[in-house]
């Protein structure tokens, strides 16, 4: 190996070691593979919790749970989207409106398809028959 490429595989090293502590000195950014990130944030805008997601509707489902049972009233909570960048802020009064009042309703077979909010019931099943009595 000559010297001049020793030289310029020096620089090309002492280049990628200047990136990674460029890198190094910028604060944390949340970096996953998930693309759905929930953070919670308490009333001074610092993050109390965080979780990345595949899908927005686990998101959302976390978000709400961790609001309702651990959060405190001047908790908001933020859903961010990496690839398009949209945001989602929910505050506590939000998640409580979300997960109460949400109506199950049963789902049941009829002769024509399946039938929704129709109550399950365990009536009768047999027909009463005709009975006569002789006379004689």
């Amino acid at each position: 190996m000559d010297a001049n490429a020793l030289l310029a595989e020096i620089a090309v090293i002492r280049a990628e070691n200047e990136r990674l502590r460029l890198l190094a000195d910028q604060p944390q950014v949340h970096r996953s593979s998930k693309p759905w990130l929930a953070v919670i944030l308490n009333g001074q805008g610092y993050e109390e919790m965080s979780k990345s997601f595949d899908r927005s509707g686990d998101a959302d489902r976390w978000l709400i749970l961790r609001l309702v049972k651990d959060g405190a009233s001047d908790w908001t909570a933020e859903l961010t989207h990496s690839l398009s960048k949209s945001r989602e802020t929910v505050t506590r009064d939000e998640a409580f409106s979300r997960s109460v009042g949400h109506v199950t309703r049963t789902v049941t077979h009829t002769a024509a398809g399946y039938r929704r909010g129709a109550a399950l019931s365990f009536g009768q099943k047999t027909h009463q028959t005709r009975v006569e009595f002789s006379r004689g």
